[in-house]
């Protein structure tokens, strides 16, 4: 019971320290733990943000959100993957 907890902090403490990737293993053990805790899959959305994985990070967001309907920070997170999405499909038909 509650083993979430330190892996959601160990997960953040190295998505903090630039170690993106082995952050998303360890928080994806924090939701096999608790996969109805909201800032689980919040954090791995972040992480999957930085690591420039869009469509995952997105899912992360909506799995958040699908628990905790009214989190605005996993709604604006969101927005914002979704602009920087949209942004680089753009610059990209530039070329």
């Amino acid at each position: 019971e509650f083993r979430d907890i330190p892996l959601l902090t160990t997960g953040g403490i190295l998505h903090a320290a630039k170690h993106s990737a082995e952050a998303a293993i360890v928080l994806h053990a924090a939701i096999d733990h608790a996969p109805t805790q909201s800032h689980q899959h919040l954090a791995l959305g972040h992480v999957y943000a930085i690591l420039g994985d869009h469509n995952r990070s997105i899912a992360c967001y909506d799995n958040s959100l699908r628990l905790t309907p009214g989190m605005e920070q996993a709604k604006q997170a969101k927005f914002v993957v979704l602009c920087r999405q949209s942004l680089e499909k753009s610059l990209a038909a530039l070329h």
